[in-house]
């Protein structure tokens, strides 16, 4: 247990991480309101804001999601020391899919009451398929398109959690590794490219 004050961290709580968050929470949330696409608004006028003098600079709010990758994946790391299988996923689970669940069921009422649901063409099973959380990886469409990152996440758990299963902590750094080159390899080289 630490008590460093100075260093930031107090008992298991890293503050320096907490800063992160926030402040990566915080300039999606501006970029979403001010420079998103008005569609991720539900249909709503009137939800996305014009601030032309912080336009320069809330371009860049998009990038919050990559720090929150990173954190997720230093974060991640440190809690596998002495977890198991179980209750690593038991943590990711308890963590992510209630409020997961609280949001998307608050998405979707709204969407009812304001006339939008079957106008997105959503439907009672495309709601349960979003329940998982996985909808992308079948090719159901999202309800709330803000939850992309959270599939991405699951993956990465689901290789992290193998490596802690056969005990082999050692490898998720190497599984990192494939990971970055494989989505760097994507990025400049996408599949569409090299098909047609």
């Amino acid at each position: 247990m630490s008590e460093t004050i100075h260093g930031h961290a107090v008992g298991n709580r890293n503050f320096s991480i907490d800063f992160l968050r926030f402040f990566a929470a915080t300039i999606v949330v501006l970029y979403h309101y001010t420079i998103a696409s008005p569609e991720l608004h539900y249909g709503l006028d009137g939800l996305a804001f014009q601030y032309p003098v912080l336009e320069s600079y809330l371009r860049y709010g998009y990038l919050g999601n990559d720090l929150f990758f990173i954190i997720s994946g230093l974060v991640i790391f440190n809690s596998t020391k002495s977890a198991t299988f179980t209750g690593f996923w038991y943590g990711r689970f308890s963590r992510l899919y209630p409020t997961y669940w609280i949001c998307l069921g608050l998405t979707s009422i709204l969407l009812l009451l304001v006339g939008t649901w079957s106008e997105r063409g959503i439907s009672f099973s495309i709601f349960l398929f979003n329940l998982t959380m996985l909808q992308k990886m079948v090719g159901v469409q999202d309800i709330d398109q803000v939850y992309w990152t959270l599939a991405y996440e699951m993956v990465f758990y689901f290789w992290v959690s193998l490596a802690i299963l056969f005990g082999r902590r050692d490898y998720i750094i190497s599984i990192l590794c494939l990971l970055t080159l494989i989505a760097l390899s994507a990025y400049f080289w996408p599949l569409n490219s090299l098909i047609h």
